[in-house]
């Protein structure tokens, strides 16, 4: 989109969409999503889907933030892209009360332009409504016993800003008690909660989705739903749907940094990508970024990344991209397509490395595929750095491609081969192995399970696609005892 740019990072771009996916070629090499060659840009531009182009909703978008009415445009009958004073375009789909769109529809026909349905009278006597869920005032006073009780897109915004506005610790207490479509704010880009000091208290999202943010912040050192997460703090219950496409160190679905925090229960779709052109690689995660330590080993559980999670670093991995203290990661599970340039990249973890402290990983199974243009690559761990006391057990690799140039394992890359503690880990024989970041054939997988001695330890089972049909990994993961709980299968 732009080859250089070197004046005003915070307003060069406004208004501006590409699509999502889009390659260039710098000197032989395809590059996705680089919308900059060289300079900085904090100001957002907003990937968009192909069908979005076709449909109207791109023509929709940008007639609607456009500075002078009847600028953007589109042909419904006879053209597939918008066009500049082109037929105006009218959403003729079904949405809520509160704007939140049900179906997407777009026609030239303004006899067809859809009508917002009123709230019913529960909202107008300050209840919540029935048909949206949403309430005109904010409900609760922020206290653990008493949480704020967020139901629209205007109380989550005010809750975030209510955070940053204060240089210290935000300690409030929240809960959602609804849907929130970040698509209805008349801001078209989420600022994470907490650019500076930490929030401090518990978010509870009870079961509920935040759809389509859109995280383009780069001015702070953490970038996600949030941006610092203090020790002690608590995030649960909650699943966050978009994109963050930040050149921040520390970068995650959920949070970019963690001081300690406890995250429970969350989900991320979508895509996180981390543009950084220069620095240290910090961390990369679908759920979070990065996990420091401040006096008490904290803990991801229950976790899932369905998100496409890439950077041009390194330091990436589909739950946590990186920790430098101890954490507990238990029944996490990454779906995504995981992708660094540099090194350290893994399904679960991407670096491994405690500063003289051990972790723990236990039930967690990685389905994606792992790619790195360096070094450091595997199905659960990219690194982990040779700690007694480390202990990695009960995890799965199912069937997947893991590629990088050098250290590329099923499982996991530990350089000594003996310190950490490994039992029970469990993976797909129809994994595929590639040595080299360009080979076309995979290598032997017998000789690239795990780095070392720990390649022939029996810590490491492989299954045939008959045996995981059958139940037999799901028997294994659960210690070869029946009727195990933790991990189950639906044979039927």
């Amino acid at each position: 989109m732009i080859g250089s740019y070197s004046h005003d990072p915070a307003n060069a771009l406004s208004n501006v969409y590409y699509i999502k996916g889009a390659k260039v070629k710098a000197n032989g090499t395809e590059i996705a999503n680089q919308i900059l060659g060289t300079g900085t840009i904090s100001s957002p531009a907003t990937a968009v889907e192909s069908a979005d182009v076709s449909s109207g909703k791109l023509a929709f978008k940008l007639e609607s933030k456009a500075e002078t009415p009847g600028t953007w445009g589109q042909d419904m009958t006879n053209s597939s892209s918008p066009q500049l004073g082109g037929p105006k375009v009218y959403f003729s789909g079904t949405c809520l009360c509160n704007g939140v769109v049900l179906t997407e529809e777009y026609t030239n026909d303004d006899s067809q332009a859809t009508t917002i349905p009123a709230h019913s009278a529960e909202y107008e006597s300050n209840g919540f409504c029935t048909a949206c869920g949403e309430s005109k005032t904010l409900h609760g006073t922020g206290t653990a016993e008493d949480p704020y009780l967020i139901s629209s897109v205007a109380q989550l915004e005010w809750f975030r800003d209510q955070a940053n506005a204060t240089s210290s610790d935000y300690t409030a207490c929240a809960k959602l008690v609804n849907d929130i479509d970040l698509s209805v704010s008349s801001n078209s880009t989420w600022t994470p909660i907490k650019t500076s000091a930490y929030y401090a208290g518990t978010f509870d999202g009870d079961g509920h989705t935040v759809k389509n943010m859109v995280v383009t912040y780069s001015t702070g050192g953490a970038a996600g739903f949030f941006g610092w997460l203090a020790n002690g703090s608590v995030v649960m219950n909650l699943t966050v749907e978009g994109e963050c496409n930040s050149s921040v160190p520390y970068l995650g679905m959920i949070a970019g940094f963690s001081d300690g925090a406890t995250i429970t229960n969350c989900t991320a779709k979508g895509w996180v990508n981390n543009t950084s052109s220069s620095g240290s690689d910090l961390g990369t995660g679908g759920i979070l970024g990065y996990c420091s330590f401040n006096g008490t080993v904290r803990s991801i559980e229950g976790c899932v990344n369905y998100a496409e999670v890439s950077s041009t670093l390194g330091n990436v991995g589909g739950i946590l991209g990186s920790m430098d203290f101890p954490v507990t990661i238990t029944k996490c599970v990454n779906y995504g397509s995981i992708s660094g340039n540099k090194d350290n990249v893994g399904g679960i973890l991407g670096y491994g490395c405690s500063n003289n402290y051990s972790f723990t990983m236990s039930d967690c199974a990685n389905y994606g595929n792992v790619t790195t243009k360096s070094s450091n690559v595997a199905g659960l761990v990219g690194f982990v750095c040779p700690m007694q006391g480390t202990v990695i057990k009960n995890c799965y690799v199912g069937p997947c491609a893991v590629r990088g140039d050098e250290h590329t394992f099923v499982t996991t890359f530990e350089p000594s081969g003996f310190y950490t503690s490994f039992s029970n880990i469990v993976y797909s024989q129809d994994c595929k192995v590639y040595t080299s970041y360009n080979a076309s054939s995979p290598a032997s997988l017998s000789d690239n399970i795990a780095y070392y001695s720990y390649n022939t330890s029996d810590a490491f089972v492989g299954v045939s696609a008959t045996q995981i049909a059958a139940g037999e990994a799901t028997y294994l993961l659960n210690g070869a005892v029946n009727g195990g709980a933790t991990w189950t299968q639906d044979l039927s």
